[in-house]
C-alpha cells in the first residue's frame, strides 16, 4: 500500500484542530519559538522564594520535536520539548498510541479514534488548538487558568462522521504544566476526569467555513490534609533590642493531623469560529464562552474546603485574524475572566461585590513564510484592579506585556 507523508498546518487559517488528519507513513517534524519579551511587573528584584523578578528577556518559549508513524488502522505520536520560562526544562510533552478507523475519502478525518497516553484535552477550541499552529502567542487567561496544560494522561475516544465532530475523555486531571513538562505529578486522588466535546463543522459556500462546539468537564479537586505538631515556644522580639524581654516568649500549642479531603468540580464551554476569504486573504472570526466552578487550577486556585463556599469562574474571548496576501497578517483578541463572581470586599462596614475580571486586549501583526517561518508581535494589555494606589483605592495593576516571537518550522 502507498504511504503517505503527513504534513501539519502552519496556520490556525488552514483547518479546524478537530478536521485532522492522520497519515500513513513516517514523519519527523519540529519547531523553535524564540521570542523577546518586556513585561511592566518586571523587576530586579528577588521574590521571597529568592526567584528572580526580572521578566524582560530573551527565551526559547518552545523547542519540539514530534515523531508521528501512522499504518491502516494504528497510529503512534511521541513529542518533547524544551524551554527556559522558568529555568531551564526538558520533558515529554505529548505520546499516543491509537487506534482508528478511517474514512474512504483519504483527506478526510477518522471515523473513530481511540487513544491512550499522554494527549489532548478536549474542551472547547484554543486548549485543543496546536501551539504550532495559534497565531496568539499564548492561550487566554481564562483558558490557562482551568486548563495550566493542554495535554494530561488519559484516554480518548473521538472522530468524525459527516459534519459531526465528537471526542469523550477520562483523564487523571493533573495537565502537564504548559512551561515545565518535567514537573508532572502524579494525581492525588482515585477520581478521574470526565471531559468531552460534541460539535459540528460544515462548509455552506466554497470560501465559507462554520465550526463549533459544547465541552464539558466534571472532576475531583484535592485539598491535602496536614500533619500533627508539638507544642513548642515562640519568641516575638517586641521591641526590637534582640534581647529575651519579660512578655516576649509565648507558647504555641501543638495541632492535631487534619485529612486530606476531595471536592467536585465542574466546566462548561462554547465555541464557534467562521473562517471566510477576503480580498486581502483568508479571515478567521473565533470566540468562545466559559463557566465553571472550582475548576481553576492556574490563577486563584479553587479549594472550597478552605472557605465553605464553591468558587465560580466566568470567562470568555472574541478574536479576528486577517492575511495580508501570503506573506503578512494582522489580529486583535480581547478576553475577560473572572476567577470568583461572587468575591466581596468591605468599605465603611458595608460588603459590597468585588470585580475581579482581568481584561486583556491583545493586537498583533505578523510577517510569514508560508510552511517556514512566522514573526508575530503581540501587545497585552491588561486591566486588572488588584492594584492598590496611595489612597487604598484598588487600580489598574499596570502589568501589561509585549513580546516579539520567531517561529521556525523543522
Amino acid at each position: 500500500m502507498r504511504e503517505e507523508q503527513s504534513s501539519l498546518p502552519t496556520t490556525s487559517f488552514d483547518a479546524s484542530p478537530w478536521s485532522r488528519t492522520w497519515a500513513r507513513g513516517f514523519a519527523l517534524s519540529g519547531y523553535v519559538q524564540g521570542q523577546y519579551q518586556q513585561s511592566q511587573l518586571s523587576e530586579d528584584q528577588l521574590d521571597a522564594n529568592g526567584n528572580p523578578l526580572n521578566q524582560n528577556r530573551f527565551l526559547v518559549r518552545r523547542a519540539r520535536l514530534r515523531v508521528d508513524r501512522g499504518w491502516d488502522f494504528a497510529f503512534a505520536t511521541l513529542e518533547v520539548d524544551g524551554n527556559n520560562v522558568n529555568g531551564l526544562a526538558f520533558g515529554l510533552r505529548r505520546a499516543e498510541a491509537s487506534l482508528l478507523w478511517r474514512a474512504r475519502n483519504p483527506s478526510a478525518p477518522p471515523l473513530i479514534t481511540f487513544s491512550v497516553g499522554l494527549t489532548d484535552i478536549p474542551f472547547g477550541y484554543e486548549l485543543f488548538e496546536p501551539n504550532r499552529t495559534r497565531l496568539f502567542l499564548e492561550r487566554t487567561t481564562a483558558s490557562r487558568a482551568l486548563f495550566p496544560g493542554d495535554t494530561d494522561f488519559g484516554a480518548r475516544a473521538g472522530g468524525a462522521v459527516g459534519f459531526f465532530r465528537y471526542s469523550v475523555g477520562i483523564y487523571d486531571g493533573t495537565p502537564v504544566p504548559d512551561t515545565e513538562p518535567s514537573a508532572a505529578g502524579f494525581d492525588p486522588t482515585s477520581e478521574k476526569d470526565i471531559i468531552a466535546r460534541f460539535g459540528a463543522e460544515t462548509q455552506p459556500a466554497k470560501d465559507l467555513g462554520v465550526s463549533g462546539g459544547v465541552s464539558f468537564a466534571r472532576g475531583t479537586g484535592f485539598h491535602p490534609g496536614t500533619t500533627a505538631t508539638q507544642n513548642s515556644l515562640q519568641w516575638q522580639d517586641i521591641n526590637e533590642n534582640g534581647a529575651v524581654d519579660p512578655g516576649e516568649i509565648m507558647g504555641v500549642p501543638g495541632q492535631a493531623a487534619t485529612p486530606s479531603k476531595t471536592f467536585g468540580r465542574w466546566a462548561l464551554g462554547v465555541d464557534l469560529q467562521v473562517r471566510f476569504k477576503t480580498p486581502l486573504g483568508r479571515g478567521l472570526a473565533y470566540g468562545e464562552a466559559y463557566v465553571a466552578s472550582n475548576y481553576d487550577r492556574g490563577l486563584l486556585v479553587a479549594d472550597p474546603t478552605l472557605t465553605g463556599v464553591d468558587l465560580r469562574e466566568v470567562g470568555g474571548y472574541f478574536a479576528y485574524v486577517q492575511e495580508i496576501t501570503a506573506y503578512g497578517l494582522v489580529g486583535l483578541r480581547v478576553d475577560a475572566y473572572n476567577p470568583n463572581s461572587d468575591a466581596t470586599t468591605q468599605r465603611g462596614g458595608n460588603i459590597l461585590p468585588l470585580d475581579q475580571t482581568i481584561t486583556t486586549w491583545s493586537p498583533l501583526v505578523g510577517l510569514v513564510l508560508p510552511g517556514r517561518a512566522r514573526l508575530v508581535f503581540e501587545y497585552d494589555h491588561i486591566l486588572n484592579l488588584e492594584g492598590i494606589d496611595s489612597r487604598g483605592v484598588p487600580t489598574d495593576l499596570r502589568d501589561d506585556q509585549w513580546a516579539l516571537r520567531l517561529q521556525v518550522e523543522m
